[in-house]
């Protein structure tokens, strides 16, 4: 929008170098006034649909903690069925994890403290060992983390291996994950 304005002004400060007639420059100063109006209308329907966004994103995951959380009440009394349940809508797809096969899924990013190591528990590990092997050493237990990222916080050294396994309580189940490498 800045050169738009600068464009208007400088028709007006040129126009008789320029050779530019008061209606030539008149034109074309509402064009790029229109051509402002319309970046300075989108700029604000589009801040206001984030807001929306925002609002409407928070208003949900507030609601749906809710409802899980009187659902997982609900599913508790003596009165509640299958049959029930499956009319309220609140039966969902049994998850079926086979413990000796299941592998977590990892992944690495840099973040201001270190590096994340990212996971998914999927509702049913207690939660992970993480490892690490730095080029030259032996792979050691880094920690072991219940919540999603797990942050190592030393400095990172080129072809740095995470990896991770699933626990259930203090038990290690499932198979080691993929190796993931940091490349510097």
């Amino acid at each position: 929008m800045g050169w738009l304005r600068n464009y208007k002004q400088s028709l007006e400060a040129n126009k008789v170098a320029l050779g530019l007639t008061n209606a030539e420059v008149d034109e074309q100063k509402l064009v790029a006034d229109n051509c402002i109006n319309a970046l300075q209308a989108n700029f604000a329907a589009q801040t206001s649909a984030q807001a929306a966004r925002a609002k409407a994103n928070t208003q949900k995951k507030n609601a749906f903690a809710s409802i899980r959380k009187k659902v997982r009440n609900i599913k508790t009394r003596d009165a509640y069925s299958p049959a029930l349940g499956a009319g309220m809508g609140i039966v969902g797809k049994e998850k079926t994890i086979d413990k000796n096969t299941a592998r977590p899924k990892i992944k690495v990013r840099k973040v201001p403290q270190g590096y994340a190591i990212s996971y998914k528990l999927m509702a049913f590990f207690s939660g992970v060992k993480i490892f690490r092997q730095r080029p030259g050493e032996e792979k050691k237990l880094l920690g072991v983390d219940i919540h999603s990222p797990f942050i190592d916080k030393e400095p990172m050294v080129n072809g740095t291996q995470y990896s991770a396994i699933f626990l259930i309580g203090d038990n290690p189940v499932g198979q080691l994950s993929n190796v993931t490498v940091v490349e510097l």
